[in-house]
């Protein structure tokens, strides 16, 4: 089974946040990846839509600054800005749906 989100860190600099918030995501119980490689940002929002995953969250420099992510719903295409302290709760959430 795939992953419930995959996290987009937008450039190098966001890397780090991402890996933390993917460490936080697998130690709630939330199956989480991310891409390593430093392929474009189009590549890898593809990468994460035939990963299976239900949510991509993005982290860009924008959305850190406002201390938190862009989550989107790869199925309905939908997105919302959620503060860091919500993401793990969001998603622990969508997930027993």
């Amino acid at each position: 089974q795939g992953p419930f989100v995959y996290l987009l860190p937008v450039g190098e600099e966001e890397k780090p946040e991402a890996v933390r918030l993917l460490s936080r995501l697998r130690r709630a119980g939330i199956p989480a990846d991310m891409d390593y490689t430093g392929r474009s940002l189009r590549k890898r929002i593809q990468v994460a839509a035939r990963s299976g995953a239900r949510f991509a969250l993005f982290l860009g420099e924008e959305e850190l600054s406002r201390g938190g992510g862009k989550l989107r719903d790869l199925e309905t295409g939908s997105e919302e800005f959620l503060p860091s302290e919500e993401i793990v709760a969001r998603l622990r959430e969508a997930l027993k749906r």
